[in-house]
């Protein structure tokens, strides 16, 4: 199943319509967070992020925070990124995918790593 009809059918699910050919798209769930899925129409990835740290304040140790991508059992398949001093939580995967439920078991992980992180990070 392509990644893309994977995101249409679990955002139908969700109760959330959304003009999927535009290859990216964001979503704001209930806490106010921002959610990107992209998958350009030829990329073989598929990738989610959201954002940890915006305004990065300077009493941040960056590679404190960058070091825990080591942490595979708390970071499972995720990644800990810095871009243009937004620092953000994000998997990427092949385009793809068995069904919706591997997507949803996905977005459930990276909502629980994200939990997990910021006590860690802020």
């Amino acid at each position: 199943m392509d990644a893309n009809t994977a995101l249409l059918e679990l955002c139908q699910q969700w109760g959330i319509l959304l003009p999927i050919n535009q290859g990216t798209v964001k979503i704001t769930d209930i806490n106010g967070s921002d959610w990107v899925f992209s998958c350009s129409g030829s990329s073989k990835i598929f990738t989610i992020h959201t954002t940890l740290i915006k305004d990065q304040d300077k009493t941040v140790n960056l590679e404190s925070i960058l070091v825990l991508n080591m942490n595979r059992s708390l970071l499972n398949c995720s990644w800990i990124g810095l871009y243009e001093d937004i620092i953000y939580l994000g998997t990427s995967l092949p385009r793809k995918i068995s069904n919706t439920d591997q997507l949803q078991n996905i977005f459930d992980d990276m909502l629980e790593t994200k939990k997990k992180l910021l006590p860690l990070i802020i």
